[in-house]
C-alpha cells in the first residue's frame, strides 16, 4: 500500500476541492479543477496503491491498426500527477480489449486492436508481460473474473474477422481454452439483431457477472439474458428479458448489492444518432429466474455514459449524451445523478466541466471519491480530452453544511483473507456499517468487475470487530476495498484486502475410469507396446486410467496396468498425431485439458490446446490420435465412467510408534493401509496427551507435549481416489524420563460472602498432562466443594466471612500425585474493586501455539473469561481452555499479532484487554 496514505489522504482532500464547488456539497457533492493528464485515459484499472493504471491506445491521442505497443500511465489521484511510458514488449496495442481484475491483483488485458494479444500488469514490479495468445482475434468483447479465479471472455467483432467470437477461458495454467459450445450467437447476439451494424457491433461489450449461484449471468446489451456454465452439462440457458427493456448498447450495469446488479441507459445502436435511454431497471439473479424490476427514470436520456458503485450502494451515474454520436460532445450531459438503492430514486448532482462521451471512464477510487475522464481519442479532433476531474460524493460532506466531515480510520485490518472467515478490524471510532468493494477496471462504458458486498459484523470491544468474510461465490477472488461507515454514513479511506485465491474445482473426483466411446461403448485401452486404443470393453487393469486433477482444468492419465502416463509421442503438434504413453508425467504433451460437453468430456493435450484425444475415423478398435479440436465431434467425445466399483473398500490399519520424551517423529502410516490412490484427509490437531499432529506430505508429523513421558495416540481419516473413507487410531509411546514430578504452587482467591467462585487451581500447576481424580466435599472452614471440569467450584459457609482453605491432589499423565493448597478470602463487603484486565506481551516461534494464562495478572473477585477474539489481528486463531487461552499464528507469519478478551468477576462486571504475541522471535 501506498506510504502514508490515509494521512496524505485526510490532509489533501480539503486542498482538492475548491472553494467555488463547494456548495450545498452534502447535496450534491463537489469535483476538483480540471487534471490534466499526458494521454486519453480510454482504460483504467484501480491498483492496491490507490493508484490508477490507463491507456490509450498506440498514440497518446489517437488509435487505429496495430502497431505493437500501448501508451500507458499511472495517474496519481493524491499528487495529481502521471508518469506515462510506452508498453511494446509485450507487441500489444491494448486499445479496445477485455479487461479482468486477477486473484493475485495483476490486472490482465486481452484483444483489443486487431490482436489476439494477452498482456498482464504487476502492480508490485510496475511491469507489463505476455501472457497466452486467445485462440481468436477480438475487440469490444465482454470479460469477467469468475468465482475460481479463471477469466471468461465472448464476443468482440469489433477487432478481426466478423461472427464466430465464441467463448474462452483463462487460468495461468492453462491460457486460453476455447469454448466453442458457448456461441456469440446463443449468448450476447441473440436479442441483438435490431443494431443497424449487425455482427460488426452487436457482440460488443457484454455485460457479464460472476453469479452467487457460481454460474456467468449475461444481462445485455442484447434484450434476451442468459445463463453461462463453462463447466456444465448444459453450457447456456435463457434468462429471459429486462421486461420491455430493448437492447441497449452502450447502456451500463453496476452490482450494487449481493446478486442485484443496476442497468441505466443505452441506445438501440452503436452510433447513428440514436437516441439514448433514460429507462432503469433493477436484475436480481440470486435465484434461478431473475426478478426484473423497472424503477425511476433518469432526469435525462443517456448513452455512452458509466456507472459506480459507492460503498454505501448508492450508485453514480455520470457522463453520456443524449444521442449516440461518436467522437462528439453534441448534447453532453454535463450533470451527474445519483440513485438511492433504499427509494430507488435518482437526484441530479452538482456538474463537471468537460463533457464526458465516448471514450471517457470513471471508476471508484481508494479513498471513496469517484475518478472521471477521458473522451476522444480521435487525433487532432476537438473532443479530446486529455484529462480528468475527481468527484466527491455527498457522503464527505456534515449534513446540511459544505464541511468536509471527520471521517472514521481504519486503525487496523489484515491484508489478506480468505472466505467464510472472520477478520478483526479496529478502528478509532464507532461504526455503524461495513462492505467490500471489488477492485475494477473499465473501458467504453463497461466495468464487468465492479461489485459491492455488505458485511455483517460482530462487535468485540470499542471500536474492535470480528467481520465475516463472504464467500466464493459472492466475491470472486482479488483485492476488494474494505470502508468502514460511520452512523452518519461517512465513509473511511479504504483499506485494501486480497480475499480468497484462485481455485478450480475438479470436473471428477481423483480416482480410477474407464475411458469409454459413446458409440460403440468399446474402452481405451494401453497396449503391450505402450501404444493405446480401442477394445471391446473388459474389466483389466489396461483398460482403466487413474485421472488426477492438477489444478487449472489440467489433468494426468495414468494406466493402472502399466503406470504410464498418456501423451502425445515427442509433443507432436499436428493431426494423427500418436497418442502413446510415458513413463513419467512430466511435460505439458503428458497433461490434458479436459472440459465436459454434455454428458461426456474432451481431452486436450496442454502443450497444443488445438487439437483434442481423437479416435481414428472414429470406428471401432480404433488408435487413438490426436487431431484437430472440434466441438461435438464425437470421435472426440468420451465417456468417463468410474473403475472404483472393482476397487476394495480403504482399509486403515492402526499401527504403534515411539519416540523419545520432547522428540517430533515423522510417520509413514499409509504404508501399512490398504486401498487406491490413499491420502490422508485429516487427522487430529491435538493427541489424547497435549501432543501435536499434522499433516506433511501425506505423512503424520506428531510432536509429543513437552516433558511428556507415557502412552500417547490419536486419530487420522484416509480417503482413496474414488472419495471413500476411513480411520484408525495411532499409539505412540513416548519413552524416557519424561516431565519432572508435579509441583502443586499455593493459589490465593477472593470471593463476597454467600457468593460460589469456580477456581482453575492446576493454571498455575507444574506437571504434564495433570488432573484432578477426585476432590474432597469441604474446605476448612466449612465450604462446599464441587469438581467440574478439572476446576474447584468452592461455595462459602452460610454468612462465613474471613479466611479459608482448601486441599486438593491431582495426578499426571504419568499417575504421579501430588496436593496444592488454596487460600480464600471471603469478604463481607460488596463495595469490591472494579475488575482490572492487565495487557500482557508473550512470544512463539513461527508456526508454533502458546498457551497464555491471561487471568494470572489481571485483579479482581471469581475473575473468569468472558470472551475472546476467535481471530487475531494478523490471521491467528484463539481458543479458550479453562481459564488460559490458545494462540496459534497464521502458517509462516512472522511479526506481531495481537487479540482481545473480556473478564468478567462474581459480581458480572466485565473488562477487557489486548494481548501482544510477537510470533518468531
Amino acid at each position: 500500500m501506498k506510504a502514508e496514505l490515509l494521512s496524505r489522504m485526510l490532509v489533501l482532500l480539503p486542498l482538492l476541492l475548491p472553494m467555488s464547488a463547494m456548495a450545498e456539497n452534502s447535496e450534491t457533492g463537489s469535483w476538483t479543477d480540471v487534471i490534466p493528464m499526458e494521454i486519453v485515459p480510454v482504460a483504467v484499472a484501480n491498483l492496491p496503491n490507490g493508484n490508477l493504471l490507463t491507456w490509450s491506445a498506440r498514440d497518446r491521442y489517437a488509435f487505429g491498426g496495430n502497431l505493437g505497443r500501448t501508451y500507458t500511465s499511472i495517474f496519481d489521484p493524491y499528487n495529481l500527477s502521471s508518469s506515462t511510458v510506452v508498453v511494446s514488449n509485450t507487441q500489444h496495442d491494448m486499445f479496445c480489449p477485455g479487461i479482468s481484475n486477477l486473484p493475485d491483483g495483476r490486472v490482465l488485458v486481452n484483444g483489443g486492436s486487431g490482436n489476439d494479444q494477452t498482456s498482464l500488469y504487476n502492480p508490485v514490479t510496475d511491469l507489463w508481460e505476455s501472457g497466452d495468445k486467445m485462440n481468436t482475434v477480438r475487440g469490444y468483447q465482454g470479460n469477467v473474473t469468475l468465482s475460481d479465479g479463471s477469466v471468461f471472455t465472448v464476443g468482440g467483432s469489433w477487432s478481426g474477422a466478423r461472427g464466430n467470437k465464441n467463448a474462452e477461458v483463462w487460468t495461468e495454467a492453462t491460457g486460453w481454452v476455447a469454448y466453442p459450445e458457448i456461441t456469440a450467437d446463443e449468448t450476447v447476439r441473440d436479442g441483438s439483431e435490431i443494431e443497424p451494424q449487425g455482427n460488426y457491433r452487436d457482440d460488443n461489450h457484454a455485460w457479464l457477472w460472476a453469479a452467487p449461484n457460481g454460474k456467468i449471468f449475461h444481462a445485455g446489451p442484447s434484450q434476451n439474458m442468459h445463463w453461462i456454465d463453462p463447466d456444465g452439462e448444459v453450457k447456456v440457458t435463457a434468462a429471459g428479458t429486462r421486461g420491455s427493456d430493448p437492447y441497449s448498447m452502450n447502456g451500463t450495469t453496476v452490482m450494487y448489492d449481493i446478486g442485484k446488479i443496476l442497468k441505466v441507459g443505452g441506445a438501440q445502436a452503436y452510433g447513428g444518432g440514436f437516441l439514448g435511454s433514460k429507462r432503469a431497471h433493477i436484475i436480481d439473479i440470486n435465484q434461478d429466474t431473475p426478478a426484473v424490476e423497472e424503477v425511476q427514470n433518469t432526469a435525462y436520456n443517456r448513452t455512452l455514459h458509466s456507472s459506480v458503485v459507492l460503498p454505501n450502494g448508492e450508485v453514480f451515474l455520470v457522463g453520456g449524451m443524449k444521442n449516440t454520436i461518436i467522437f462528439s460532445d453534441l448534447d453532453a450531459v454535463l450533470t451527474p445523478e445519483l440513485w438511492n438503492p433504499e427509494t430507488k430514486t435518482w437526484k441530479q448532482l452538482s456538474a463537471m466541466a468537460i463533457p464526458r462521451t465516448y471514450h471517457s471512464t470513471a471508476i471508484l477510487l481508494n479513498d471513496g471519491r469517484v475518478f472521471v475522464g477521458g473522451g476522444g481519442l480521435c487525433g487532432t479532433c476537438t473532443v479530446n480530452h486529455p484529462d480528468a476531474e475527481i468527484y466527491s460524493p455527498p457522503y464527505l460532506f456534515v449534513d446540511g453544511t459544505d464541511t468536509l466531515a471527520t471521517r472514521p480510520v481504519i486503525n487496523s485490518a489484515p491484508s489478506t483473507a480468505n472466505y467464510d472467515s472472520y477478520i478483526n478490524v479496529l478502528t478509532n471510532s464507532a461504526v455503524t456499517n461495513m462492505s467490500l468493494l471489488r477492485a475494477s477496471s473499465a473501458t467504453h462504458s463497461v466495468n464487468n468487475e465492479q461489485r459491492r458486498i455488505p458485511l455483517t459484523f460482530d462487535t468485540n470491544a470499542a471500536n474492535n470487530y470480528s467481520v465475516k468474510m463472504p464467500s466464493r461465490n459472492l466475491a470472486p477472488p482479488g483485492n476488494y476495498m474494505l470502508f468502514v461507515m460511520n452512523a452518519a454514513g461517512v465513509p473511511s479511506v479504504s483499506k485494501v484486502v486480497l480475499v480468497g485465491s484462485a481455485e478450480v474445482k475438479s470436473l471428477v473426483t481423483d480416482g480410477d475410469y474407464w475411458l469409454e466411446s459413446p458409440s460403440f461403448g468399446e474402452r481405451l485401452t494401453s497396449q503391450a507396446n505402450n501404444q493405446t486404443l480401442m477394445a471391446v470393453a473388459g474389466t483389466q487393469d489396461t483398460q482403466k486410467w487413474s485421472i488426477r486433477h492438477l489444478g487449472d482444468r489440467i489433468y494426468t492419465l495414468q494406466n493402472v496396468a502399466s503406470g504410464r502416463y498418456l501423451e502425445v509421442e515427442n509433443s507432436a503438434c499436428a493431426n494423427l498425431s500418436v497418442v502413446s504413453s510415458a513413463t513419467t508425467d512430466v511435460g505439458d504433451n503428458r497433461r490434458w485439458v479436459m472440459t465436459r460437453n454434455g454428458d461426456s468430456f474432451n481431452f486436450r493435450p496442454l502443450h497444443c490446446k488445438t487439437q483434442s484425444l481423437d479416435r481414428e475415423a472414429g470406428r471401432a478398435g480404433a488408435a487413438a490420435i490426436s487431431y484437430t479440436f472440434q466441438a461435438n465431434h464425437t470421435p472426440q467425445l468420451w465417456n468417463v465412467t468410474s473403475a472404483g466399483a472393482v476397487a476394495p473398500y480403504p482399509v486403515a490399519i492402526t499401527e504403534t510408534v515411539s519416540t523419545p520424551v520432547n522428540t517430533a517423529l515423522t510417520i509413514d502410516v499409509l504404508s501399512n493401509d490398504i486401498g487406491s490412490g490413499l491420502t490422508i484427509s485429516s487427522v487430529n490437531d491435538w493427541t489424547e496427551n497435549a501432543g501435536r499432529a499434522s499433516v506433511v506430505n501425506n505423512q503424520i508429523s506428531y510432536t509429543p507435549d513437552t516433558g511428556f513421558a507415557g502412552t500417547d495416540a490419536f486419530w487420522y481419516v484416509i480417503a482413496d481416489s474414488q472419495g471413500r473413507s476411513n480411520s484408525v487410531r495411532v499409539i505412540v509411546e513416548v519413552t524416557g524420563e519424561g516431565s519432572p514430578n508435579p509441583v502443586g504452587v499455593a493459589d490465593n482467591a477472593t470471593t463476597l460472602i454467600n457468593t460460589t467462585i469456580t477456581i482453575d487451581v492446576l493454571a498455575n500447576d507444574i506437571g504434564s498432562g495433570l488432573t484432578i481424580p477426585e476432590l474432597g466435599a469441604w474446605s476448612l472452614k466449612g465450604g462446599s466443594l464441587v469438581l467440574v471440569n478439572n476446576q474447584v467450584q468452592y461455595s462459602p459457609a452460610q454468612d462465613f466471612t474471613g479466611e479459608d482453605k482448601l486441599w486438593y491432589n491431582f495426578a499426571d499423565s504419568q499417575g504421579r500425585t501430588n496436593y496444592g493448597e488454596v487460600t480464600i478470602n471471603v469478604e463481607a463487603s460488596t463495595d469490591a474493586a472494579y475488575p482490572v484486565a492487565v495487557s500482557e506481551t508473550v512470544n512463539t516461534p513461527t508456526n508454533t501455539p502458546i498457551t497464555i494464562d491471561v487471568l494470572a495478572n489481571d485483579t479482581g473477585l471469581g475473575l473468569s473469561i468472558l470472551e475472546v477474539n476467535a481471530y487475531a489481528v494478523n490471521g491467528g486463531t484463539v481458543i479458550q481452555s479453562g481459564s488460559r487461552l490458545i494462540y496459534t499464528p497464521a502458517s509462516n507469519y512472522s511479526g506481531q499479532d495481537s487479540f482481545w478478551y473480556a473478564v468478567t468477576d462474581s459480581l458480572g462486571r466485565a473488562n477487557a484487554i489486548q494481548v501482544f504475541v510477537n510470533v518468531g522471535s
